[in-house]
């Protein structure tokens, strides 16, 4: 499939998913439909990636969560992977390498951690997700991660709260490759709170799944209302 392809032959379905999508976030004043958006975007690489990321989105993740009953048929871990996935081909620069081509443009020679380190630093999966939690969850919805989810700490014996919306991410990421490499149940929710233990450690979490969805989707519009040359100003739904 080409770069290029939902821009060339998929826009008006495209559109159309993300209005469905979006409706409930845009900030009216500025915007009142996604096609607005879509107009607005600098270059055809994030108009396709607009495109994109709605289409696969409304097909794995959205149009399944809004159906009632749906979760006879999936687990919220089925959506929370969709969610990331959106996540990390938004946040996929233009100029993205993987490892093998990067070593080979850069004509890169030496000691193998230290070169996959270095790697990661630009183009590291785990990186993508950090940057986007930090840049693009909007003040309030980074509160809500981060008074809502807390982790057992061995020295006080007790509950306590993450440090920075990092930490959440990380644990997000982790939580996302043990579904997809290890067959472990995510341990979020759709309507209740949870408490899960995960790589030896105790956490508790007060965020239900609906929630988490709502924060992400609000997240990855104000990615594209950046792109389009506006301040992120989503929150949450109407």
């Amino acid at each position: 499939m080409t770069s290029d392809y939902y821009l060339k032959y998929e826009k008006e379905r495209c559109l159309d998913c993300a209005q469905k999508i979006y409706s409930g976030y845009l900030p009216k004043d500025q915007y009142k439909t996604a096609q607005d958006i879509f107009n607005n975007l600098k270059d055809d690489y994030e108009k396709n990636k607009f495109l994109k990321t709605s289409f696969f989105y409304f097909h794995r993740g959205w149009n399944i969560a809004n159906k009632s009953g749906w979760q006879e048929e999936f687990d919220e871990g089925f959506i929370f992977i969709t969610l990331i996935s959106v996540l990390e081909t938004i946040m996929s620069p233009s100029s993205y390498l993987d490892f093998g081509n990067w070593l080979k443009k850069n004509n890169k020679i030496g000691n193998a951690v230290d070169l996959w380190k270095e790697y990661n630093t630009n183009f590291g999966i785990t990186k993508k997700v950090k940057d986007f939690f930090e840049k693009y969850i909007d003040k309030n919805n980074k509160e809500v991660f981060l008074s809502r989810i807390s982790i057992w700490d061995k020295n006080s014996k007790e509950m306590i709260k993450h440090n920075n919306v990092a930490q959440i991410a990380d644990l997000f990421y982790s939580l996302r490759s043990e579904y997809v490499h290890c067959s472990e149940i995510i341990p979020i929710c759709e309507n209740v709170a949870a408490s899960f233990s995960f790589n030896g450690i105790d956490y508790s979490s007060d965020v239900n799944f609906k929630q988490f969805r709502e924060i992400l989707e609000a997240s990855f519009l104000n990615y594209f209302l950046e792109k389009a040359g506006e301040i992120k100003v989503v929150v949450g739904k109407e």
